[in-house]
């Protein structure tokens, strides 16, 4: 797919987002707003000794009171993979690891979770959804919301996080990359996990980690509301799959949302040599395609996103890095041109995922119109009303 006039018109000189991205704005140098938040706020997240310390705090305050020191999701990427034998090898804790199984990992991630599980001989546990409800919770975030991924990715972590306070673990630890996590310093981000990352440079206050986790939950029940039409769905939804931050506070416990790479900066690289010598026993040369190798429904999702959106999810990682001084503008505006999953139809995945989803490829592609008017009215009301109303700098 070629790309268009609009998306050519103008690029951020420093980081590359488009002109067409979400309340974007330049200054006289052609340098966008979100280039001057991350400047403004991004050594607040590099304080990688005062996160660890506070996680260490933590640790010693808990550690011997339960049955797991912590838990980790494990995907079966690099990323949650080197995260789990960081927590066992390095900082010897009894972690439990919980794998989120999205009904579209393949035999490869299965595979790696096997190797890592035995290897680390740690406990393994597998969450998941009923499989015709998360079928339809991604078309309808593909048809509603043109991003068929939040209905892996949030209601990954608000399952996981209930499982943590019914089996009394005290932190959920995540392998989520800095560009990730960091890519949309504003006000107006879609993350609502902002909050959490901020909290893991102070010493633990319950009041507030159970706000950050009401703040969390507005955001989840709005996102609800447009996925499940049935009220009464939703309740039976709620009371099965999430925990209620009433009942967090009356029992006074609440599993904290611990992201490693704030403890350590994320280095690529490093982590693909470590998977390839010190996992997999594979020359890096074959791991070089190791980005999201796990879904099988990666590269249709990519395509629907850039669709409905107009730029490619990637490209937020991409800018980052740019500012980060990760990788030079010249390499991120390769790697856009390159980026083949978001311009050309992957038949298979899109055909695996149109069967799963119970719809054709034509009635897909044709409701991301839907997508894309609910995204404009999404866009407006956060710009005009500060429709998310989220803090993500409070407490740091």
């Amino acid at each position: 797919m070629m790309r268009t006039d609009k998306e050519r018109k103008k690029r951020c000189s420093r980081c590359s987002l488009p002109s067409n991205f979400r309340n974007i704005t330049f200054d006289k140098q052609g340098v966008c707003n979100f280039c001057r938040n991350h400047d403004k706020y991004i050594n607040k997240f590099r304080r990688f000794s005062l996160a660890e310390k506070k996680f260490l705090e933590q640790v010693k305050a808990n550690k011997g009171k339960y049955q797991y020191d912590c838990a980790v999701g494990l995907s079966g990427g690099k990323d949650s993979t080197y995260v789990l034998y960081k927590l066992v090898r390095d900082y010897n804790l009894r972690v439990l690891a919980i794998t989120f199984d999205n009904n579209f990992l393949n035999d490869t991630a299965k595979d790696y979770i096997d190797i890592v599980v035995n290897e680390l001989r740690v406990d393994h546990v597998v969450l998941s959804y009923e499989e015709g409800l998360h079928y339809r919770l991604y078309r309808e975030a593909a048809i509603k919301l043109g991003w068929p991924c939040i209905a892996c990715s949030f209601f990954a972590i608000a399952l996981e996080h209930k499982y943590c306070f019914d089996h009394r673990i005290p932190f959920f630890v995540h392998g989520r990359a800095r560009n990730q996590m960091l890519r949309e310093l504003s006000k107006y981000s879609h993350d609502t996990y902002l909050p959490y990352y901020g909290l893991n440079y102070r010493s633990f206050k319950i009041e507030e980690h159970l706000e950050a986790i009401r703040s969390g939950r507005r955001s989840f029940d709005r996102l609800m509301k447009m996925l499940i039409k049935d009220e009464q769905e939703i309740e039976e939804f709620k009371q099965r799959y999430l925990v209620d931050p009433s009942e967090l506070e009356r029992q006074q416990f609440v599993p904290q949302f611990i992201a490693y790479f704030l403890m350590q900066d994320y280095d690529e690289p490093e982590i693909i040599d470590f998977m390839g010598k010190q996992v997999l026993q594979k020359e890096d040369k074959e791991l070089k395609e190791y980005h999201h190798y796990d879904c099988l429904a990666h590269p249709a999702f990519m395509y629907i996103y850039k669709q409905a959106f107009g730029w490619s999810l990637l490209e937020l990682e991409i800018a980052f890095d740019v500012r980060d001084g990760k990788i030079s503008r010249e390499h991120a505006l390769e790697l856009i041109e390159n980026e083949k999953e978001v311009q050309e139809i992957t038949e298979e995945s899109f055909d695996l995922v149109c069967s799963k989803m119970n719809i054709t490829r034509d009635e897909l592609l044709d409701g991301l119109r839907v997508a894309r008017r609910n995204i404009k009215m999404y866009e407006y009301l956060m710009k005009i009303k500060n429709f998310f109303k989220i803090r993500p700098f409070k407490y740091i």
